[in-house]
C-alpha cells in the first residue's frame, strides 16, 4: 500500500522537525522553564535522527516542505540548544553527550546540504564549522571521563519546602577533592508539567554560588513566611535570603 505523499513530507522532514524543536526548547527557558526528559528519551531523539537523515539528504529540495530560510541558522539553534541545556542542568551523561555529537553533525549536514548562496555558505560554514568543532570535542572528551574516569564526588544536600508549598530552597556542597568543590544555593516554584517525552519545570533560580565549604555544617533550613528563609550553619551562622521585587536576593 502507497504511503500518502503528505505522510512522506512528514517523514522526509522529521529531522529537521526534531532540530527545530530546539527552538522551543530555547524560548521555554528564556520565559524561566526547563524540559527534563529521560536518558531513553535522548537516545531515542538520537537514533531516530540519525536514522531519518539519509532519506532526508538523498529527497529533492521539492521534497522538503521545511521552508529554505531556516536551513541556514540549523547550527545556531542546535548550538544554542546545547549551550542553554548545559546551563540550565548541568548535565554530563554519555547519553546527553551522544546527542550532542548527532545533532551538531545532523544540523551541519543540513547547512551545507541546503544554503546555496555560496558567500553565506562559506562565512556562516566557518563560524558554525568552528563553535561545533568546539562543542563536539568536549562532548566526545565528556563521553571517555564518563566512561572511563569516575571522579569521586561527595554531594551533601539539604532542601526545604515552603510553607504554602509553592517553592523549594535546596542547599548543595559537592567536594571533589584535589578539585575543590561548590556550593550551589537554589530556589525553585514546585509546579511541573508531565509531557509525552519528559516533565516541563519551572527553571531553577541560583541564589548563591560560591566556593566548596562557603556554608560549611549546613544544620538546616527555615522559611519565615513564603518570601523569606534562612540558612542555619552549626557553627552558628545564620544566612537570610528574601524575594526583594521579582528577585530573590541574600540579605544577611
Amino acid at each position: 500500500m502507497a504511503i500518502p505523499k503528505s505522510k512522506i513530507f512528514q517523514l522526509v522532514n522529521l529531522p529537521a522537525y526534531l532540530l527545530l524543536a530546539s527552538a522551543i526548547y530555547l524560548v521555554l527557558y528564556f520565559m524561566g522553564f526547563v524540559f527534563i526528559s529521560q536518558v531513553v528519551n535522548y537516545i531515542t531523539i538520537s537514533i531516530v535522527i540519525f536514522l531519518t537523515m539519509k532519506d532526508w539528504i538523498t529527497r529533492t529540495n521539492n521534497e522538503k516542505k521545511i521552508p529554505n530560510i531556516f536551513y541556514p541558522y540549523m547550527p545556531l539553534i542546535a548550538l544554542g540548544f546545547i549551550i542553554v541545556r548545559i546551563m540550565a542542568t548541568n548535565t554530563t551523561a554519555v547519553s546527553f553527550n551522544i546527542m550532542v555529537v548527532v545533532i551538531l553533525t545532523c544540523s551541519l549536514a543540513m547547512f551545507f546540504r541546503s544554503v546555496k548562496n555560496t558567500k553565506q555558505k562559506i562565512v556562516l560554514g566557518i563560524v558554525y564549522s568552528l563553535l561545533s568543532g568546539i562543542i563536539f570535542l568536549i562532548a566526545t572528551a565528556g563521553i571517555f571521563f564518563s566512561l572511563f574516569w569516575i571522579t569521586p564526588v561527595e554531594t551533601d544536600r539539604i532542601s526545604e519546602l515552603s510553607p504554602n508549598d509553592l517553592h523549594i530552597v535546596e542547599a548543595i556542597q559537592q567536594s571533589e577533592g584535589a578539585l575543590g568543590g561548590s556550593t550551589t544555593v537554589t530556589i525553585q516554584r514546585t509546579v511541573r508539567f508531565n509531557l509525552l517525552l519528559g516533565e516541563l519545570q519551572y527553571r531553577p533560580v541560583q541564589v548563591h554560588w560560591g566556593n566548596w565549604g562557603d556554608f560549611f555544617h549546613i544544620e538546616n533550613i527555615r522559611w519565615d513566611g513564603n518570601n523569606r528563609f534562612y540558612i542555619y550553619r552549626s557553627v552558628g551562622e545564620t544566612h537570610a535570603f528574601e524575594l526583594v521585587g521579582f528577585r530573590w536576593r541574600r540579605v544577611d
